[in-house]
């Protein structure tokens, strides 16, 4: 009887972890969705102030390129802290490698294998057409050639 009532908490205690790693997650997205947005109208909120001021334009530009780093900083902290979090989930075997969905590096690491993949059909067809052409370079020096025998 104590057995299955360890199993169930120990249940419990992995669906709570589970859904707590699965809520960090949205909310890691949310606020890079966020921090996007920040990124695109806070440095044009500033960019326009310094247009539209003509005493101290210097500050503003100033303002506008701290915001761009701070907002990239923020941006890297956050994805850092979704990429532990999905770490940390799948060292405790709460999700597999097919389940984890990182926020940026799933994306990239498709893209990285299609990069791959056109590039071995790109490569292919070079060498498809490298041989086209030796073919073609050999006929028409061998045809020429021959065409000089006769001649003589």
């Amino acid at each position: 009887m104590t057995d299955t009532k360890t199993k169930n908490r120990y249940e419990e205690q992995f669906q709570k972890l589970k859904a707590y790693s699965e809520e960090e997650h949205k909310n890691n997205q949310h606020k890079i969705k966020v921090g996007i947005w920040v990124n695109i109208f806070l440095p044009l909120f500033f960019l326009i102030l310094s247009f539209i001021n003509t005493d101290s334009k210097i500050v503003f530009l100033i303002f506008w390129i701290i915001s761009l780093f701070a907002i990239a900083f923020y941006l890297m902290t956050v994805e850092y802290q979704d990429y532990s979090l999905q770490e940390r989930m799948r060292e405790f075997g709460v999700t597999d490698e097919e389940d984890s969905d990182f926020l940026f590096g799933h994306a990239v690491s498709t893209v990285t294998d299609k990069v791959i993949d056109k590039a071995s059909v790109i490569d292919e067809k070079i060498t498809e057409t490298k041989r086209t052409i030796s073919s073609t370079i050999t006929k028409v020096l061998g045809n020429d050639g021959k065409k000089e025998d006769n001649d003589q």
